[in-house]
């Protein structure tokens, strides 16, 4: 038997086997490109497997890792376009594996996946398939080398030979695989949907997984380097339930194929399946569930009501204040409360009474509400169960000042409900200075998971009025896992976690909406997993850098299901060098607008709107003028696939806080931002945001988009005065456009 000739091809794929089964080529027919690194093929496996030893619940110390290139025996069978591998007893052992591989023509995309049968003692923990190995570079030059990461809101890597990769903790300098739907960790460590891509400007490997479930996996390259070669490794991760003897049955397809085009071509692809399914169940504009404020635009304005020179008296004037800053930006307000706990800024679960006492901040919800803002205490402290927190006035943030010792209470009431690592101690990975102290986290299937995010919710509802509620630190919705045996779960990590986030989620809004329909649940950080679960949640692609730079992977994919806000801490003080880029992002990318009052660093005073800088100001009235004027774009539209403009770029100095895990610098930008929308409707508009300071003129080229009919182009720019640019005239169309130092601008054709 010769497996080494074994071949799946098609019109526009063909994958090549190795005589031990591993992946020896994935073929890009039409150009003849390998994206799989040449091997002699007796090293490379075509899956792995790391597994555990459990004695009486408890997992013992060290992994046993094993390979297809142990097994004892190898075979095949191939029927036309399906091909099965076969192999038995791994390592000598009454342990073995049956691989499938299907490929198919419309899309030509590759289909795989893996049974298990497992009769040894051993718990299997993860299963690595298909192992991909891929060539380190693509083409000629290692320059337009890109891949696709799912983290967060979209991330484009650069080639590690070029552009050194970096990470949020320093085991992800080099390995940048994801959980996914998220850690729920002190670092957003987690993917958002399913896909990668590796590509240049020929064409590129697409690599996605159809779960629709939310089993526990990892995805992302990881950068091995050799003595005499370098690979990228594409292989993900699949995480099963842990316990002896456990079998394994692929739940879902992991899709290969090839590509052509930049990310947005990927993202088509991992598209056309993923809007089949259960999250995609209903868009914004079908979604009653999410209240009408949302679909209309509101600002979400983050200020203090902590440190403020009256002190606790503050809250009285606090609603004015808001209202004022409403007036100047002229949109409605959503006031995102900081330190409204009990004990300090970001510590929990103990949060009540809040700051001020009961009556004084029941009174400040109600009066915010007359005048129209919707109160939002800015936010539950997910699932971490403090222990101890001493942070001195040194500290450069001076708003988490606090000296907070909790562990008799943690040891009375939370040490049961925490969640457990593998050697049955609890899983901590903070420190008592750090900004949110030493902590531990509460298992997602305990009733204390249930007391800090459901029950604090329904409480700041009924009890004070409250109309916004975030799951702040439950990451992409992820949570903590746990080997804590008495919780009732499977042992690590598992798609329990998602069931028991759903559940809690689902009891919030549902109880809360009964009080008040207005409410809105947010989450920080995106996932596919609960779009349908949440009215909103906390993005942050304004930001940057997220690895080579940042893209609306998410919004790119999602935003007509989901609606988005944009962000939190970013100043309207002139120390904020990328203020106007901010808002232009929020803007363009569609989602609803936000901004703070204060500086980044050492600063806790709300400043008033006459001290805010022009430039910043002006972009975001420009921004919150057309947000209220094209909601059917900016909040329930669906972003298209957008080509760019041949503009300047211009110097952006990005600073505050790091959410990306990629330091902070100086980053080159297009001095128009821009992006395309489609309405329910079907008619098309272009977002576009001046960010520089000089005015720019530029062409647009504007594809047919699909409509046949003669066309009107309209520009909208700042105040809403339209200017018809063209007026029954097909498309494509070539048009000229002008937009002056922080212009923002609605292009629209119908």
């Amino acid at each position: 038997m010769d497996i080494n000739k074994v071949t799946l091809s098609g019109s526009c794929l063909c994958i090549e086997f190795f005589e031990t089964g591993g992946l020896a080529g994935l073929i890009d027919v039409k150009t003849g490109r390998n994206y799989i690194i040449k091997h002699n093929g007796t090293g490379v496996p075509l899956f792995r497997l790391t597994c555990s030893e459990i004695r009486d619940g408890v997992v013992l110390p060290g992994e046993i890792k094993f390979s297809s290139l142990l097994a004892q025996e190898i075979t095949y069978k191939k029927i036309n376009e399906e091909i099965r591998f076969y192999f038995s007893r791994i390592d000598g052992m009454d342990l073995n594996a049956e691989c499938t591989v299907c490929l198919k023509e419309n899309p030509a995309l590759s289909y795989w996946r893996i049974k298990i049968t497992n009769n040894t003692d051993y718990a299997i923990k993860l299963i690595e398939y298909p192992v991909i190995h891929a060539v380190i570079q693509l083409g000629d030059s290692i320059d337009d080398d890109r891949i696709l990461l799912p983290k967060q809101d979209g991330y484009l890597l650069g080639n590690p030979l070029l552009m050194e990769w970096e990470g949020d903790a320093p085991e992800r300098r080099y390995n940048q695989r994801y959980d996914y739907p998220g850690e729920g960790r002190e670092f957003p460590a987690g993917i958002s949907a399913q896909l990668l891509a590796y590509y240049d400007e020929e064409g590129g490997m697409y690599l996605a997984v159809h779960d629709s479930e939310g089993h526990a996996k990892m995805l992302g390259p990881v950068w091995i380097r050799g003595d005499s070669y370098d690979i990228l490794d594409f292989t993900p991760v699949h995480r099963i339930p842990e316990y002896p003897r456990n079998d394994y049955t692929s739940p879902y397809d992991t899709v290969i194929g090839c590509f052509y085009g930049d990310w947005q071509a990927a993202a088509d692809i991992y598209k056309s399946w993923a809007k089949n399914q259960e999250w995609c169940r209903k868009r914004i504009t079908e979604r009653e569930d999410i209240p009408d404020w949302i679909k209309k635009g509101a600002f979400f304005f983050n200020f203090r009501l902590r440190y403020q020179k009256d002190g606790e008296n503050y809250l009285n004037r606090a609603p004015e204040y808001v209202n004022r800053w409403g007036k100047e930006l002229g949109i409605p307000m959503v006031a995102m409360m900081c330190g409204w706990e009990k004990i300090g800024e970001w510590v929990g679960p103990d949060y009540f009474p809040p700051y001020g006492g009961e009556e004084r901040f029941r009174r400040l919800c109600g009066n915010m509400k007359q005048k129209g803002i919707r109160p939002f205490p800015f936010g539950l402290s997910g699932l971490k169960l403090p222990i101890r927190k001493k942070i001195g006035k040194d500290w450069p943030q001076p708003e988490l000042e606090v000296d907070y010792d909790n562990r008799a209470v943690f040891e009375e009431k939370y040490r049961q409900h925490a969640a457990l690592g593998p050697d049955g101690n609890l899983i901590m990975d903070s420190e008592v200075e750090s900004w949110d102290g030493l902590h531990a986290y509460a298992c997602a299937a305990t009733p204390q998971a249930w007391e800090q995010l459901h029950d604090a919710t329904l409480k700041l509802v009924k009890d004070f009025g409250v109309q916004v509620s975030q799951m702040d630190q439950v990451f992409n919705g992820g949570c903590t896992e746990c080997y804590n045996p008495l919780h009732g779960h499977h042992l690590g990590r598992g798609k329990w976690q998602v069931d028991e986030i759903k559940k809690i989620y689902s009891s919030t809004r549902k109880k809360a909406k009964e009080i008040d329909p207005e409410f809105a649940l947010s989450q920080e950080f995106q996932s596919e997993l609960f779009i349908q679960y949440l009215d909103i949640y906390h993005g942050r692609n304004y930001d940057q850098p997220r690895g080579l730079i940042g893209v609306p992977l998410f919004s790119y994919l999602y935003h007509e299901y989901i609606p988005c806000y944009g962000g939190d801490w970013s100043s309207f003080l002139s120390d904020n060098t990328s203020g106007i880029y901010y808002h232009a992002a929020n803007f363009v990318y569609g989602n609803l607008p936000a901004g703070c009052p204060q500086t980044m660093w050492r600063m806790t005073r709300n400043v008033e709107p006459e001290e805010a800088d022009e430039g910043i100001m002006r972009m975001a009235k420009n921004t919150c003028t057309l947000f209220q004027r094209f909601p059917h774009y900016l909040i329930m539209g669906e972003m298209l696939n957008t080509s760019k403009i041949l503009v300047p770029e211009v110097k952006v100095k990005f600073c505050g806080l790091n959410f990306s895990g990629w330091r902070k610098r100086e980053m080159s930008m297009p001095a128009v931002l821009h992006c395309a929308w489609k309405s329910l409707e079907g008619r098309i508009a272009y977002a576009l945001a001046n960010i520089s300071s000089e005015p720019h003129t530029f062409f647009m080229d504007i594809p047919q988009h699909g409509i046949e009919r003669d066309v009107k182009i309209t520009l909208y720019r700042n105040n809403l005065t339209p200017n018809i640019i063209r007026s029954e005239v097909k498309l494509p169309q070539k048009i000229k456009l002008e937009l002056y130092a922080q212009d923002a601008a609605i292009l629209e054709i119908y």
